[in-house]
């Protein structure tokens, strides 16, 4: 391919940034096929070797008693019969009600129809699919490559994490994507739509990341997706009330005392901080950690060309949300992804050598460096290293922008 001034691509520069048509013709066909058959492959030895294992054990079974509660006509906040009957239809509930609010509970029944293997199997495998498809599109659509964006969201130690624990982060991850473009599009309606559809999924993850997007967006005076936002997290919070009149109190009075306070075991900023602070100095040090890296972000925004600043915002923002959150766990750390993608992108416009160690960086926090500080856990009954890797996938987001503004962007 040429130049605007006429010379031709050498091969080490497949991974410039171009527009979305000329993006998807950098790579070449072999290559990104190559890479999409080591994806599969990954996914498909996870789905044989792994999957029948842990298929009726995981999360997603006692997301799944929530849908059958529902068919079965019993409220799952009833604590006398919770436990009995969560047991009875898959394995005994970490709670003595449904650990989620209600309209969880009725956004599962269609899965609740269907035997459990089978419900498993189109949740976590059509989950993957369908969250790897959305960054391979976000990447298209920047001009990024998209080989990368495969691998990190379908073979990264996140992705595998998601899969075994039949976690929400494929679907959050793929509505998050859709988030960005409709934002990018400016619909700003179906971008506010899909962030209340996120927060109902999993409100605790989203606390700071709805403070921070909200304000942009009125800043912005884009304040429709703020009310399409309200609007969605309002009718889903109904529905279930409606459905389920006596939840809030012992939801909050079981379920919220455990996963809405810090915890110190967990991957979270909070936990991390009071390893290093203890458990009086904690709170100011995460204060410094989240401002510090919320900056980060910001200055990682302005940094890119303007047609990424929005994407490189939004996954800051996603992947500061989660760490900073008061209950989350590694498999959460999937929601960097999107940002991870975005670090390769601006990456491969840097100079070779930088782009190489940026690429390389990327692929080992996300790969052995997030297994090992993952089983770390284990060693140390805490499981708060394993923050270190949203945290880490911003900096790099941070040193991949540098530098970019002044390139062409994508239009």
């Amino acid at each position: 391919m040429l130049r605007a001034g006429g010379h031709t691509r050498g091969t080490d520069e497949i991974l410039v940034r171009g527009s979305p048509r000329e993006g998807a013709a950098l790579a070449p066909r072999a290559v990104v096929v190559a890479g999409l058959l080591f994806v599969a492959a990954c996914d498909a030895l996870l789905l044989v070797e792994l999957w029948p294992g842990i298929s009726g054990i995981n999360d997603f079974v006692g997301l799944l008693a929530g849908g059958r509660a529902v068919l079965a006509g019993v409220d799952p906040y009833d604590a006398s019969r919770w436990s009995a009957f969560a047991t009875s239809v898959g394995q005994p509930p970490e709670t003595s009600v449904f650990g989620y609010p209600p309209w969880t509970a009725l956004a599962f029944v269609p899965l609740a129809l269907l035997p459990t293997r089978v419900a498993s199997l189109v949740w976590t495998a059509g989950g993957l699919a369908v969250a790897v498809a959305a960054c391979v599109v976000l990447a298209r659509r920047a001009g990024w490559p998209v080989v990368p964006a495969a691998i990190l969201a379908g073979a990264s130690w996140p992705a595998i994490l998601v899969f075994l624990q039949g976690q929400w982060g494929y679907v959050l991850v793929a509505m998050a994507v859709a988030m960005l473009l409709a934002a990018e599009a400016g619909h700003d309606g179906a971008a506010g739509a899909w962030w209340g559809l996120m927060v109902l999924a999993k409100p605790q993850l989203f606390v700071l990341g709805t403070l921070v997007l909200g304000a942009a967006a009125v800043a912005h005076r884009r304040v429709m997706a703020v009310a399409a936002a309200v609007g969605t997290v309002a009718i889903g919070v109904a529905a279930g009330t409606i459905a389920y009149p006596g939840w809030i109190g012992p939801y909050v009075a079981i379920v919220l005392t455990k996963r809405g306070v810090r915890q110190t075991q967990e991957p979270t900023l909070a936990g991390l901080s009071g390893d290093v602070a203890g458990q009086v100095w904690w709170p100011v040090l995460w204060t410094i950690v989240v401002v510090a890296l919320a900056l980060a972000i910001a200055y990682a925004a302005w940094s890119a060309p303007a047609a990424h600043r929005e994407k490189v915002f939004v996954g800051g923002i996603l992947a500061l949300s989660v760490v900073a959150a008061p209950y989350s766990w590694s498999y959460d750390h999937y929601l960097a992804v999107p940002l991870a993608v975005a670090a390769v992108g601006l990456a491969a416009a840097a100079p070779r050598r930088r782009r190489i160690a940026l690429v390389v960086g990327v692929f080992l926090l996300f790969g052995p460096i997030a297994f090992a500080l993952w089983e770390s856990s284990y060693i140390r009954w805490h499981d708060t290293l394993a923050a270190l890797v949203p945290v880490t996938a911003i900096v790099l987001t941070l040193a991949a922008s540098l530098g970019t503004r002044s390139r062409p962007s994508t239009p």
